[in-house]
């Protein structure tokens, strides 16, 4: 509707000219320019019908994700309930997370694992030390940089530093000293 509105105006505008062949000249590029925007529009407008499927995919999906989080939701509530039902009859002595999911929780859950403060606080100063004495043993390497030897040398540092790590963690006395 736009681009005849247009091209009437250019035509009222191209009939003021004098000459008849300039004038049909004028008529006759506006017309094609005319043409050439009924192209982009009806180009613009096939592309709008794809962008018009994916807000309705949209939709659809938004309907179905919700559909789902109830779904969760109401899953959700029935283990809560069944899980309020058992901690009633389980054994008070244990806390309340573990007879909800009815296991140990804490430090004594661990199994071979330290279960006293003082043991996790040991166990963290032998890392330490163990850290730092790698650390050392890597400076020491540092002086024949890039040589063979020197590489052997930290592959087995690094191996003894993961064996007395592993010993540490388990428990177990470190080998090295």
């Amino acid at each position: 509707m736009a681009c005849v509105v247009t091209l009437g105006l250019m035509l009222a505008l191209g009939g003021c000219d004098s000459g008849a062949g300039v004038e049909q000249k004028r008529i006759d590029a506006l017309t094609t320019r005319v043409e050439q925007l009924e192209k982009r529009l009806s180009a613009v407008e096939g592309e709008a019908e794809p962008a018009e499927g994916l807000r309705t995919d949209v939709t659809n999906l938004d309907r179905r994700t919700t559909a789902l989080e109830g779904q969760v939701r109401e899953m959700a509530a029935r283990p809560a309930a069944a899980a309020a039902a058992a901690s009633s009859t389980t054994s008070t002595s244990l806390p309340r997370a573990a007879a909800v999911h009815g296991m140990p929780s804490g430090p004594a859950a661990w199994g071979d694992g330290p279960t006293t403060r003082e043991e996790r606080q040991e166990r963290r100063d032998q890392l330490r030390d163990l850290t730092q004495e790698l650390r050392k043993r890597l400076a020491q390497n540092r002086g024949a940089a890039g040589t063979p030897e020197q590489q052997q040398q930290i592959q087995d540092t690094l191996t003894w530093y993961r064996e007395q790590r592993r010993l540490i963690l388990r428990g177990e006395p470190r080998t090295d000293q």
